[in-house]
């Protein structure tokens, strides 16, 4: 997997219906998205409850089991925040699909420059999505310290909103709180975080989760990790009309 392949948004596709997949496949596709498609609310379930998703199209076609699916994403730890769209069978499902949770919607019969239009509209909220759980790899300088040990340099291995794999020099133990001090690529100042080790390995690498930062070190964090997401994600493209045709039936 490419760079820009494992930093674009995800999105699950939930159908049984071929020509309904095969547009929003199409959709997905152009706007630069990576999409997984399964058939049944079951299938749907599993994979929620394995990998992390920032984008949800359900088709309510099938059934109670769709709503109860919506009704259910609060409870997949990863995926409660997923930004989901509801693919209607019938007009009078849309109050249903928003009271279950549905951020927007789509009726049948489906076209593809609307599907477009409301996939995009989503997109940002998907983004957002992805810059939480998403993983920089980054090799910056980092300055640790603790009751264990003097302040040492340690280097980052990859850097995200709530934690940073570092390689040090000190073997850490799982639980020790560090104090660190951060050079966020292209910045000349250090912004200064506490967190806590959560995991080691032999080699000397460490995941630290973050548990204490400063809202103006935060919003540089964030800012940072945003655009470096945008410029690894594909990019996105405009629907030439030609290549988006109404679904009808």
């Amino acid at each position: 997997m490419t760079a820009r392949e494992a930093a674009a948004v995800r999105v699950l596709l939930v159908s049984d219906d071929a020509q309904a997949v095969q547009l929003m496949s199409d959709v997905l596709e152009q706007i630069g998205m990576h999409f997984e498609s399964c058939s049944d609310t079951q299938a749907a379930s599993r994979k929620l409850s394995a990998a992390k998703y920032e984008g949800l199209v359900l088709d309510l076609a099938l059934g109670e089991s769709a709503l109860d699916l919506l009704k259910s994403l609060p409870d997949f730890t990863a995926n409660k925040e997923v930004v989901s769209c509801a693919i209607l069978e019938q007009a009078h499902q849309k109050a249903a699909a928003f009271q279950a949770g549905a951020n927007f919607t789509l009726d049948r019969p489906l076209n593809g420059h609307t599907a477009f239009r409301t996939i995009r509209a989503g997109y940002p909220m998907m983004v957002r999505e992805r810059r939480r759980y998403f993983r920089c790899p980054v090799q910056t300088p980092a300055l640790v310290s603790g009751d264990f040990h003097p302040e040492f340099q340690a280097t980052s291995v990859n850097l995200s909103e709530g934690g940073m794999a570092i390689l040090s020099p000190v073997q850490l133990k799982i639980g020790q709180n560090l104090q660190m001090r951060l050079r966020i690529p292209g910045k000349a100042e250090f912004i200064e975080l506490s967190g806590e080790v959560c995991w080691t390995d032999p080699t000397g690498r460490a995941g630290v989760q973050f548990q204490e930062i400063s809202p103006s070190a935060a919003e540089a964090l964030e800012s940072w990790l945003l655009q470096r997401l945008e410029e690894m994600m594909p990019r996105k493209n405009q629907m030439p009309a030609k290549d988006i045709l109404p679904l009808h039936g």
